[in-house]
């Protein structure tokens, strides 16, 4: 019984955090498209687990045709803008605040490419 509380407890605090995640990001977040199927704590996540490649880009190129320029994604509690319009990517890449680029290069493993190209 005390094992049942126990991970009750637990599971309400981890949606309490959740929300108040999203509510924080709210903010910013609010005036943006949304990926449908967004579950709490794991967000859009379950879309995507379980497909090949194939079926995960024809469910990216799905939505993106639905909002054409960008629409937010979440991947458990943090947001995700997917951007598609060239003249948004560009102001994407080439500004500094919008992305820790120490961080992305390290975790893609990039030298040199688009991404780590001097901007314009």
């Amino acid at each position: 019984m005390f094992v049942l509380l126990v991970v009750l407890a637990v599971l309400l605090l981890l949606l309490f955090l959740d929300y108040a995640n999203k509510v924080r990001f709210s903010w910013i977040t609010n005036h943006l498209p949304t990926v449908p199927k967004c579950y709490p704590l794991i967000g859009n996540v379950l879309m995507f687990t379980g497909k090949s490649k194939v079926d995960r880009f024809e469910l990216f190129n799905r939505a993106f045709r639905a909002k054409n320029r960008l629409q937010l994604a979440w991947a458990g509690p943090s947001p995700f803008v997917m951007v598609l319009h060239p003249d948004l990517i560009s102001k994407v890449l080439c500004d500094p605040n919008c992305c820790d680029r120490p961080v992305f290069y390290r975790f893609l493993k990039l030298k040199l490419g688009i991404f780590s190209a001097e901007c314009l």
